[in-house]
């Protein structure tokens, strides 16, 4: 498995909040289905900061999805944010037995070693 993440530093909390309810559009769902993410989510940090995690399940897709996550950055800078990026592979997992049957039903290649 592998990520991308994002630390960003919004200008105002407006910022942020205008960004959270971009990502939270059925487009949104859309797009990271398309590049097979299996998850993303939002950290809120301060009410003008947070942390973006995309997960992938595996490193086909994760490297697949490099240019929309370049452009989920560029947007972020346009906003005058402070940006932080951060991607690899997921190392020392830990999950449960309802997590592995939901990755093997979708009938993706992945690899939680």
């Amino acid at each position: 498995m592998y990520c991308n993440v994002i630390k960003a530093n919004f200008k105002d909390e407006s910022a942020l909040k205008s960004l959270l309810s971009y990502t939270d559009k059925g487009a949104d769902y859309d797009r990271f289905q398309k590049f097979g993410a299996l998850l993303k989510f939002w950290v809120k940090l301060s009410p003008s900061s947070g942390i973006f995690v995309i997960i992938y399940p595996s490193e086909n897709l994760f490297a697949n999805a490099k240019n929309e996550f370049s452009s989920i950055i560029k947007s972020l800078e346009l906003t005058g944010s402070k940006i932080e990026t951060f991607s690899g592979a997921i190392e020392n997992l830990s999950y449960n037995d309802i997590f592995n049957e939901a990755l093997k039903k979708i009938g993706t290649a992945f690899s939680l070693d």
